[in-house]
């Protein structure tokens, strides 16, 4: 079709353009289409020179602004739709300053350091030195939902502080906390240095949450890196309590016996359920071998 629509430019203005489109079999309508695409490319490109030197020289102008400087400047009249598709068939984008949508707070933070915020992968520690946490959701009461958040020390499986209540957020974070705190001074240990490991759950970025264990505690923060992979201890002892406890749970009447229900539970596995990789002892006889006794019990 090109070769045609060529030969008739050729020869057109010599035969006639109609006698020439009937004798090649070119349509009036493709000819004078093509005619006009041409037409428009050999404008544009006018323009786009013009754009160009104007871009180098205003790199913060947006289309109106570009439009008011290509008439005054170089005369060119050109209206926004026809502006906008010589930018975009160019690729001419705008080299305007745009900032990164970052996320607000520790969470962007975060996020710049990626590879150093998980301290606990791939260590080794001693009984109470760090623990890992998680939410977890359980449902009782014939379909009602309560969250549960736990402690567990990483070495010992000692679960040293948790809380249940109707929602997942910072008090409940918060008093598990306290929780922790409270075991670890029954040993006769202080917070300062310990690490608490978990995901990067909003509650786990927020300002109250990192306050309370850094500042107020002295403990050390950790955050997984891939989420549950790289938290196993707190998932397994989600597994274990669901599966231990799920009669029961589902049967609570209310808030009030399924926290006695939990609380049955971990003291349970805390001084009676043996753990194969303990040695099969349960944690607070293995806490107690390597010389952490509770001082209410000394």
């Amino acid at each position: 079709m090109d070769q045609r629509i060529q030969l008739v430019d050729e020869h057109g203005s010599e035969l006639g353009v109609n006698r020439c489109l009937a004798a090649l079999g070119v349509p009036r309508s493709t000819y004078f289409a093509r005619k006009r695409a041409v037409s428009q490319v050999e404008r544009d490109a006018a323009v786009y020179d013009s754009l160009r030197r104007i871009i180098g020289e205003h790199p913060a102008y947006g289309w109106r602004r570009l439009q008011a400087e290509l008439f005054e400047v170089d005369g060119l009249v050109v209206n926004h739709k026809r502006l906008k598709r010589i930018l975009r068939n160019h690729e001419l984008g705008l080299p305007r300053h745009v900032a990164r949508n970052r996320k607000p707070g520790p969470a962007g933070l975060l996020d710049l350091q990626e590879d150093s915020i998980d301290l606990v992968r791939g260590r080794e520690f001693g009984p109470l030195e760090a623990f890992s946490t998680d939410f977890t959701e359980l449902v009782y009461s014939g379909g009602r939902k309560a969250w549960l958040m736990v402690l567990v020390d990483i070495q010992s499986k000692f679960a040293a502080g948790w809380t249940v209540g109707p929602s997942r957020n910072r008090d409940l974070a918060l008093r598990s906390l306290d929780a922790l705190v409270a075991a670890l001074r029954e040993f006769g240990l202080q917070p300062y240095e310990r690490i608490v490991h978990h995901d990067k759950d909003s509650v786990y970025t927020s300002y109250a949450w990192l306050a309370e264990l850094l500042l107020k505690h002295g403990m050390r923060v950790s955050y997984s890196e891939n989420g549950a992979r790289h938290n196993p201890w707190v998932e397994s002892l989600w597994s274990r309590t669901k599966d231990e406890c799920k009669s029961r749970i589902i049967e609570a009447p209310d808030l009030v016996e399924l926290e006695a229900v939990i609380a049955e539970h971990f003291a349970y596995y805390n001084s009676r359920r043996r753990h194969s990789s303990l040695g099969n002892r349960p944690p607070l006889g293995y806490l107690q071998e390597r010389g952490h006794h509770r001082l209410s019990q000394n």
